[in-house]
């Protein structure tokens, strides 16, 4: 049932647990334990609605009133009713979190007989304060159970991190090895951490977590959810999703940690499904989700580690602090994360005093940059692209020695150069790019991001093939979950024909980042390059299936088709392709193959009216159909001064094959590095 046909102030039971809320008392099946007040509340709002999804909002504006201090007890008072439901049938599973909405109660309730008033059992004491007295008032802690937690100084943390300390018949124990048949209730205390300061968040926690999980396959796996922008003013998501994106990048630096990429995460931004069933659909143990408030010159952040096969929450805390204390709050975060897992932290996370590697303490760059991050995932046309652009100028302009914002610089020059430009302009834009990775690893020569974009804009912007390589075997050993590093890393190693190293890559991308269509259009590519062209089929397939709307998928399986001379299914997929860079060539060769040489050339006069310089390397392909040498070794030199980036394609390009014979192949590709 959802609502209850009886008064539950009168008591009420559900399995072996008996609820008694006029007494703040529960009996768990085997031990009476005693509630604080607000806790009880909030186990009685969730039987009001029984089996139905109670937000944390609402929670708020029943039981607490305020908004200041709440959230961070309503996490408290949910970690301390699953520990008080716990009778080790596995009773505390029945408080779910759903990611982003809420927690729901599901269970089969009853009203108690009206001779349940017998109270068996040792008796507990189910509150925190006594044991734990505050470092600067003692009397402040001695009251937890107020409406929310005392304020605390500014730069302070104004939350609570697990100890697994409890009250047992009187006494003090805590978590560890305990007789059989002792009673723990986990508790949550207040820990200051000075501004600026940051916490191992825990010291018990890596304990209390020691032993709980196995060493199984993706045992250590986390999907780091958007995190959602609760500033009221939708123009503040920037900095939500910005804020998600930097806790995932130094969760990945952690090699012991397997971190889902950004865009298989994003897939859950607005979901309504239960943890359960994110992680089934991930293939992850951990979802790590959270909010976001941002003001002026404040911020809070509640962030929440749930258990992906229980659906119960692992580790929670929240963070108000002055917006100067951001960098810290971000590395706490990773470093509590990690210590709930109960795995070492790598290097880069020993100290989160120092600055992340290729990071900024500058506020104002970091906002920047976080600015630059939303508009360049946009995508939309060079407008937003240039938008991007003037905000990592801006970055650069207030921390120099920004390396992300300068590596992030070089990628979206290098997106401008390709997509809009041509002749001399694209040329110096692409050497503008490569100056700016340059830089980016200067500043930073651990930062694998630099490396990456350093890589991109050497084989894409100067056809650099041997250069290139150097950045992008550095950016790779560096990358730890970093899926666009191993996806551009995987493409490289392809096009050079180095298809082994390729093939671990994408399949390292593709584990971490299972619901990114960009992956799997990847893995097709690499597949066709390598010659095996009905598995670069199956992966195309399955990215539309993840996105049927991705661009230049229906290409990639006709110019697969193509490749296998089965026209009639190659014109079938180029018909339901938009872009005309890979359709129209693509039909011009159809045409040359099926003898129409009259529509093959209106095809390649469309080509040359419509895409230009920017189009040599495809009207190449459509001449050496016609096995025409001359026209197609010209219309090479002719792409090679134009830094057409489509030479790429050359060392395994199927449409070459005519011509791959001629000595003149063999001088380009030594002439270009690839051999």
């Amino acid at each position: 049932m959802s609502r209850q046909e009886f008064d539950l102030s009168d008591g009420f039971s559900f399995g072996a647990i008996s609820v008694y809320p006029s007494r703040n008392m529960i009996n768990n099946g085997k031990d009476d334990v005693h509630l604080e007040p607000k806790v009880m509340d909030v186990l009685c709002c969730l039987a009001e609605h029984n089996r139905e999804v109670v937000s944390r909002s609402d929670l708020i504006d029943r039981i607490w009133q305020v908004e200041f201090g709440a959230d961070e007890s309503i996490t408290r008072a949910i970690s301390l009713l699953r520990k008080a439901l716990q009778n080790g049938e596995g009773s505390g599973s029945l408080i779910e979190t759903i990611p982003k909405r809420g927690y729901r109660l599901v269970a089969d309730l009853a009203a108690l007989p009206a001779s349940a008033d017998q109270q068996p059992g040792a008796k507990q004491q189910l509150t925190d304060p006594e044991q734990f007295p505050n470092p600067q008032n003692d009397d402040a802690s001695d009251n937890l159970h107020d409406d929310h937690p005392d304020l605390q100084p500014e730069g302070q943390q104004s939350g609570a991190t697990i100890q697994k300390t409890a009250l047992v018949d009187g006494h003090r124990q805590t978590a560890g090895p305990q007789p059989s048949g002792s009673r723990l209730i986990s508790s949550r205390r207040n820990m200051l951490i000075g501004a600026g300061v940051t916490s191992v968040m825990g010291g018990g926690l890596v304990a209390w977590a020691t032993g709980l999980f196995g060493n199984g396959a993706g045992e250590n796996s986390v999907v780091v959810l958007p995190f959602a922008n609760l500033s009221g003013d939708p123009a503040q998501s920037y900095f939500s999703d910005g804020l998600t994106s930097e806790i995932r990048s130094q969760l990945s630096r952690n090699a012991l940690l397997q971190i889902v990429g950004q865009t298989s995460s994003n897939n859950f931004r607005d979901h309504k499904a239960d943890a359960k069933t994110i992680a089934r659909q991930l293939g992850v143990s951990y979802l790590l989700d959270g909010n976001v408030q941002k003001s002026a010159n404040q911020f809070k952040i509640a962030a929440d580690l749930i258990d992906g096969r229980t659906g119960l929450s692992q580790w929670a805390d929240s963070f108000e602090r002055p917006i100067a204390d951001i960098f810290a709050v971000q590395s706490e975060i990773a470093t509590a994360v990690a210590s709930a897992l109960a795995v070492a932290i790598s290097d880069s996370g020993k100290d989160s005093s120092k600055k992340e590697i290729g990071s900024t303490e500058n506020l104002a760059a970091f906002d920047a940059f976080l600015r630059g991050q939303d508009l360049f995932e946009l995508h939309i046309d060079e407008a937003s692209e240039r938008a991007a652009l003037a905000k990592f100028d801006d970055a650069i302009a207030h921390d120099p020695e920004y390396a992300a914002a300068r590596a992030a610089r070089s990628r979206v020059l290098a997106v401008i150069a390709n997509q809009y430009l041509a002749g001399s302009e694209r040329i110096r834009v692409y050497d503008e790019a490569i100056d700016e990775a340059v830089k980016a690893t200067e500043i930073a020569p651990e930062f694998a991001a630099g490396f990456n974009a350093l890589g991109y804009a050497l084989f894409y912007g100067r056809l650099d093939v041997k250069g290139a390589r150097k950045p992008y075997d550095r950016a790779y050993a560096l990358a730890k979950s970093n899926i666009d590093v191993f996806s551009r890393f995987a493409i490289y190693c392809a096009r050079t024909g180095r298809f082994g190293e390729a093939y671990q890559a994408i399949d390292r991308a593709a584990s971490l980042d299972p619901l990114n269509a960009s992956v799997f259009r990847s893995k097709g590519i690499i597949k066709y390059a390598g010659g095996q062209y009905e598995e670069a089929i199956r992966s195309a397939r399955q990215a539309l299936k993840i996105n049927p709307k991705r661009n230049s998928v229906n290409g990639d399986i006709g110019r697969a088709y193509l490749a296998m001379g089965e026209l009639d299914k190659a014109s079938e997929a180029f018909a339901r392709e938009s872009n005309d860079m890979i359709t129209l060539p693509s039909q011009a060769i159809i045409s040359i193959r099926t003898g129409d040489d009259a529509t093959a050339r209106q095809y390649l006069d469309r080509l040359i009216a419509e895409h230009g310089d920017n189009g040599l390397y495809q009207q190449a392909q459509i001449w050496a159909q016609w096995r025409d040498a001359d026209k197609t070794f010209s219309t090479l030199k002719q792409a090679l001064d134009a830094r057409d980036s489509g030479l790429v394609y050359l060392l395994n390009d199927p449409l070459l094959d005519p011509v791959r014979k001629d000595p003149q192949f063999k001088a380009l590709l030594l002439q270009l590095g690839f051999i």
